[in-house]
C-alpha cells in the first residue's frame, strides 16, 4: 500500500473532526438552511461526528495515533457548547448584556478558558510538556522557510511585516461589515486600556485552543501542511458569526491562521503568534466600539 493510500483514512478522519468541532455544521445550518441558531441538531450532529472519529481512534489501529488530536477536538467542542450554555443563560444575558461592548468581549473571552482547560486536561498522561505546546516565546528570531525558492527570512523581519500586512485588510474587511462611526474614536482611545486587556487575554486563548494543543498533537502524524491547513481551516470557520465575519472573515482568519500556526512550528513557541494575533485584535475591539449603536 503507497504512503498516500495509507494516511487517506487518517486524514479523512481528521478532516470530519475539524469540521464537527468548528462552525461548519452550524453555518450549513443557519445559512443554507436558514434554521435557528440554538437548535439542538448542531450540537447532536457536530458531538456524533467527533465521538464517531474518537471511539474509531480506540479501535482502530490505523486512526491510533490521531486519538490525542480527537480528544483535543472533542474537549474543544465540548467547552464551546458549556460557554454556549452559559452565554444563553438569563443571568449572563442580564449581567453581561449591561456592560460597555470592551467588557462584554472581554467576558466573553474568560469564557473561553473553559474549552482552553479542558484541552490541557486531554494532555494528561500524554508526555507532552509545555514546550511540546509551544508554551514558551520561542526563538523569534528563527527562519521562515519560504515558497518557490525565495530566500529563508528571519521571523524578527517577518512577524512585523506580517502584523502591518494583515491590518490592512482587516481594517476594510470591518468597515465593509460594521459601518463604524469614525467620530466615536476618541471613545475607543479612551477604552484602549480594556481593550489591551482583551487582546492579550483573547489572543492567550485562541493561539493555546486553534493551535498550540493541536499543533502538537497531529503535527508529528501528518506533517506541517496538513496540520497547517487543519488548524487555519478550524480558525477560519470560527470567525463567521465573528469578527471579522462572513466569507471574508473565514477567508482572512484562515490565512492569518495558517501564518501563526507556520510561525508556531518554526519558532517552537507562541510568541510571534500572540504577538501579531494581539495587535489584531486590538484593531477589531477599537471598531467594534465605534460600531456599537
Amino acid at each position: 500500500m503507497s504512503l498516500k493510500k495509507s494516511r487517506f483514512p487518517i486524514l479523512l478522519s481528521c478532516w470530519i473532526g475539524i469540521l464537527c468541532a468548528g462552525n461548519f455544521v452550524e453555518i450549513i445550518w443557519r445559512v443554507l438552511l436558514h434554521g435557528n441558531e440554538n437548535s439542538l441538531w448542531i450540537p447532536a450532529i457536530q458531538g456524533a461526528g467527533l465521538l464517531g472519529v474518537t471511539a474509531a481512534s480506540f479501535r482502530l489501529s490505523s486512526l491510533r495515533a490521531a486519538r490525542g488530536f480527537f480528544l483535543a477536538l472533542l474537549a474543544f467542542a465540548a467547552g464551546d457548547w458549556a460557554c454556549w450554555l452559559i452565554e444563553s443563560s438569563s443571568v449572563w444575558i442580564d449581567k453581561a448584556g449591561a456592560l460597555p461592548v470592551e467588557y462584554q468581549m472581554t467576558a466573553r473571552t474568560l469564557l473561553s478558558f473553559i474549552p482552553a482547560l479542558l484541552m490541557l486536561l486531554t494532555l494528561s498522561g500524554s508526555g507532552l510538556g509545555r514546550k511540546d505546546v509551544f508554551i514558551s516565546k520561542g526563538s523569534l528570531d528563527a527562519e521562515s522557510r519560504m515558497p518557490f525558492g525565495i530566500r529563508a527570512v528571519r521571523w524578527t523581519i517577518l512577524g512585523p511585516a506580517l502584523a502591518v500586512i494583515f491590518v490592512l485588510p482587516l481594517v476594510l474587511q470591518l468597515t465593509l461589515t460594521l459601518h463604524p462611526n469614525f467620530s466615536m474614536a476618541a471613545k475607543a482611545m479612551r477604552a484602549l486600556p480594556a481593550i489591551l486587556v482583551f487582546a492579550a487575554l483573547n489572543a492567550v486563548s485562541e493561539e493555546f485552543r486553534f493551535r498550540s494543543v493541536l499543533i502538537a498533537r497531529i503535527h508529528p502524524v501528518v506533517g506541517t501542511g496538513h496540520t497547517l491547513l487543519m488548524t487555519s481551516a478550524l480558525f477560519g470557520l470560527a470567525h463567521w458569526f465573528g469578527h471579522p465575519s462572513g466569507p471574508t472573515g473565514v477567508l482572512l482568519a484562515g490565512f492569518a491562521g495558517w501564518f501563526w500556526g507556520k510561525a508556531m512550528i518554526e519558532t517552537e513557541g507562541i510568541g510571534w503568534s500572540w504577538l501579531i494575533h494581539a495587535a489584531q485584535d486590538v484593531a477589531i475591539v477599537a471598531f467594534v466600539i465605534m460600531a456599537a449603536r
